[in-house]
Protein backbone atom coordinates (compact mmCIF):
# COMPACT_ATOMS: atom_id res chain seq x y z
CA UNK A 1 0.00 0.00 0.00
CA UNK A 2 1.29 3.52 -1.14
CA UNK A 3 2.05 5.63 2.03
CA UNK A 4 -0.07 8.53 2.58
CA UNK A 5 1.28 11.74 3.62
CA UNK A 6 -0.65 13.55 6.85
CA UNK A 7 -2.23 16.77 5.88
CA UNK A 8 0.27 18.37 8.46
CA UNK A 9 3.04 17.69 6.30
CA UNK A 10 1.29 18.79 3.43
CA UNK A 11 0.39 22.08 4.68
CA UNK A 12 4.15 22.57 5.74
CA UNK A 13 5.62 21.76 2.28
CA UNK A 14 3.27 23.69 0.56
CA UNK A 15 4.00 26.78 2.74
CA UNK A 16 8.35 26.24 2.68
CA UNK A 17 7.02 26.54 -1.19
CA UNK A 18 4.70 29.46 -1.15
CA UNK A 19 7.59 31.16 0.97
CA UNK A 20 10.30 30.13 -1.66
CA UNK A 21 11.95 33.13 -3.48
CA UNK A 22 13.23 30.88 -5.84
CA UNK A 23 12.29 27.56 -7.15
CA UNK A 24 13.40 24.99 -5.03
CA UNK A 25 14.71 21.34 -4.98
CA UNK A 26 14.05 18.41 -3.48
CA UNK A 27 16.66 18.60 -0.85
CA UNK A 28 15.96 22.33 -0.10
CA UNK A 29 12.29 21.80 0.77
CA UNK A 30 13.56 18.83 3.01
CA UNK A 31 16.04 21.14 4.41
CA UNK A 32 13.57 24.03 5.15
CA UNK A 33 11.65 21.54 7.01
CA UNK A 34 11.71 21.28 10.97
CA UNK A 35 10.99 17.92 10.41
CA UNK A 36 13.38 15.74 8.14
CA UNK A 37 10.58 13.77 5.20
CA UNK A 38 11.29 10.61 3.38
CA UNK A 39 11.83 11.82 -0.33
CA UNK A 40 9.20 9.64 -1.18
CA UNK A 41 6.67 11.28 0.86
CA UNK A 42 8.15 14.64 -0.85
CA UNK A 43 7.36 13.19 -4.22
CA UNK A 44 3.87 11.94 -3.28
CA UNK A 45 3.47 15.65 -1.81
CA UNK A 46 4.64 17.72 -5.23
CA UNK A 47 2.30 15.14 -7.04
CA UNK A 48 -0.68 16.00 -5.05
CA UNK A 49 0.49 19.85 -5.20
CA UNK A 50 1.07 19.41 -8.86
CA UNK A 51 -2.13 17.50 -10.00
CA UNK A 52 -3.89 20.41 -7.91
CA UNK A 53 -2.09 22.67 -10.00
CA UNK A 54 -0.70 24.51 -7.06
CA UNK A 55 3.04 24.28 -8.39
CA UNK A 56 4.44 23.71 -11.24
CA UNK A 57 8.21 21.80 -11.69
CA UNK A 58 11.34 23.39 -13.76
CA UNK A 59 14.54 22.53 -14.26
CA UNK A 60 15.61 24.48 -11.73
CA UNK A 61 13.28 23.36 -8.83
CA UNK A 62 9.44 23.80 -8.41
CA UNK A 63 8.13 26.99 -7.77
CA UNK A 64 4.64 27.61 -6.14
CA UNK A 65 2.15 28.91 -9.43
CA UNK A 66 0.73 31.87 -6.91
CA UNK A 67 4.00 33.70 -7.49
CA UNK A 68 3.43 36.03 -10.47
CA UNK A 69 6.97 37.17 -10.23
CA UNK A 70 8.44 33.80 -10.84
CA UNK A 71 8.71 33.48 -14.55
CA UNK A 72 10.75 29.85 -15.68
CA UNK A 73 10.01 27.22 -18.41
CA UNK A 74 8.37 23.86 -17.24
CA UNK A 75 10.12 20.77 -18.91
CA UNK A 76 7.67 19.27 -21.19
CA UNK A 77 7.97 15.95 -19.17
CA UNK A 78 8.45 15.36 -15.42
CA UNK A 79 10.50 12.85 -14.19
CA UNK A 80 7.33 11.51 -12.52
CA UNK A 81 5.05 11.52 -15.58
CA UNK A 82 7.53 9.34 -17.40
CA UNK A 83 7.36 7.23 -15.02
CA UNK A 84 3.48 6.81 -14.88
CA UNK A 85 3.89 6.89 -18.84
CA UNK A 86 6.09 3.64 -18.05
CA UNK A 87 4.03 2.25 -15.57
CA UNK A 88 0.59 2.66 -18.02
CA UNK A 89 2.29 1.22 -20.71
CA UNK A 90 3.57 -1.85 -18.66
CA UNK A 91 -0.19 -2.06 -17.50
CA UNK A 92 -1.16 -2.05 -20.88
CA UNK A 93 0.96 -4.54 -21.85
CA UNK A 94 -0.11 -6.72 -18.75
CA UNK A 95 -4.09 -6.54 -19.84
CA UNK A 96 -2.96 -7.34 -23.42
CA UNK A 97 -1.01 -10.66 -22.76
CA UNK A 98 -4.23 -11.20 -19.91
CA UNK A 99 -6.64 -11.17 -22.87
CA UNK A 100 -4.80 -12.88 -25.54
CA UNK A 101 -4.38 -15.79 -22.54
CA UNK A 102 -8.29 -16.12 -21.87
CA UNK A 103 -9.22 -16.04 -25.41
CA UNK A 104 -6.99 -19.11 -25.93
CA UNK A 105 -8.38 -20.43 -22.89
CA UNK A 106 -12.10 -20.11 -24.05
CA UNK A 107 -11.59 -21.60 -27.18
CA UNK A 108 -9.84 -24.21 -25.65
CA UNK A 109 -13.18 -24.78 -23.52
CA UNK A 110 -15.04 -24.37 -26.52
CA UNK A 111 -13.05 -27.41 -28.03
CA UNK A 112 -13.38 -29.36 -24.94
CA UNK A 113 -17.25 -28.55 -25.00
CA UNK A 114 -17.55 -29.64 -28.36
CA UNK A 115 -15.55 -32.98 -27.86
CA UNK A 116 -17.34 -33.29 -24.79
CA UNK A 117 -20.85 -33.16 -26.95
CA UNK A 118 -19.35 -35.58 -29.85
CA UNK A 119 -18.79 -37.86 -27.31
CA UNK A 120 -22.38 -38.29 -25.78
CA UNK A 121 -23.90 -38.61 -29.49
Amino acid sequence: MKHKPRLDTVLRVENIIQKAEKPLSINEINNRSEKQMMRSTINTILQYLENSNKIKRTEKGVVWKTNQEVEYEVPETTEINKEQKTEETTQKSNIHSLLKELERTSEELQEANNNLKTIEK
